[in-house]
């Protein structure tokens, strides 16, 4: 592997604006299942927290990660003599990426870039963003200011022709409803029920989530079948979706894997899983696409995170072990949603 010049262009003003405005998820939604602080040590120790119930590790999962000199001697030199590893998080997804209750970004994503900022030597900067459409298509292609964008995307054609993607965990959807399934929803046929779904990952309607796409595929097969039509409603966060199940508004939401999972841990018993994963995905860190030689590099810190054990004590911090991906290749094939 070579070294490889990184410019790090001007971030646009209107950017930061809509980094400082971005929204956070409520603390009190339905029954206060989305509480924003991250699970401590003492959560992790004693199965409090976000990880009550599930498998939890023993020590805090990134704190100690010490920095491999043959690794960092490949980061790219402005990002070495910078010394800090600039990421970008979008923070309405938890428990991948949310913002806790100091403002600061908290979550997998967060934990993850700042083991992977330590094995390269470098010091973390995971800052929070939230791109409306007008943005999108100003940045085009490029990350702005940040090195590395870790925001629990996934990976598609068009991530692969915008973006160098390295993999990091497995994903989905899931469908959530209120417990016992009072009205009989199938998860398998989504004719003549209530739906709701998040839209779009940023309020411009410029990126469609994985959900939205779903969810557009599957209400066709009930015209086809002459069967009722879903009623459907887009929403932009999954504080929305469960609120909304709880309190009766809509029969069922589906939301990507690991936040039904986590939806579902912190609703007092309120919610549940309905039927099985759908769109099995995975999700990608981003750089810009004439960043594959740092790609690579990222690619192998991740490996060498897994070897010694790191990366799997962060899924397991919030429960996700369930998703690890064995490997981290930059910009794998994976199947298009909705077909």
């Amino acid at each position: 592997m070579t070294h490889v010049s990184v410019t790090r262009p001007r971030r646009i003003g209107a950017l930061a604006l809509a980094a400082a405005a971005a929204v956070a998820l409520s603390a009190c939604g339905a029954s206060g299942m989305l509480a924003q602080s991250p699970p401590t040590d003492a959560d992790v120790a004693t199965g409090t927290g976000p990880s009550a119930g599930r498998p939890a590790a023993t020590r805090s999962a990134s704190a100690s990660v010490k920095a491999d000199p043959a690794l960092a001697a490949l980061v790219p030199q402005e990002i070495r003599d910078s010394g800090e590893l600039v990421v970008d998080s979008n923070p309405t997804l938890p428990p991948m990426s949310f913002k806790a209750d100091d403002g600061t970004v908290a979550g997998v994503d967060a934990d993850l870039a700042k083991a992977i900022a330590g094995r390269l030597g470098l010091r973390p900067q995971v800052q929070p963003y939230s791109l409306d459409g007008s943005e999108w298509h100003v940045l085009g292609r490029s990350l702005g200011d940040a090195d590395i964008s870790v925001s629990s995307s996934v990976i598609t054609a068009s991530s692969r022709w915008n973006w160098k993607n390295v993999q990091y965990m497995k994903t989905g959807l899931r469908w959530i409803v209120r417990a016992g399934n009072p009205t009989g929803f199938n998860a398998d046929r989504l004719c003549g029920h209530a739906l709701q779904y998040e839209a779009n990952y940023d309020k411009g309607g410029n990126r469609r989530s994985i959900a939205a796409a779903h969810v557009a595929q599957r209400v066709k097969e009930c015209a086809k079948l002459g069967l009722p039509e879903a009623h459907a409603n887009g929403v932009h966060n999954v504080d929305e979706e469960a609120t909304a199940v709880t309190d009766g508004s809509v029969e069922a939401a589906v939301m990507e894997s690991p936040a039904a999972e986590y939806v579902v841990a912190r609703s007092n018993g309120a919610l549940e899983l309905a039927g099985t994963q759908w769109e099995a995905t995975v999700y990608g860190i981003q750089l810009n696409t004439g960043a594959g030689d740092f790609a690579d590099l990222i690619s192998r810190t991740l490996t060498s995170l897994a070897d010694d054990g790191t990366y799997g004590r962060i899924l397991e911090k919030w429960g996700l072990s369930a998703y690890a991906s064995s490997e981290f290749p930059v910009d794998p094939s994976t199947p298009e949603v909705g077909e």
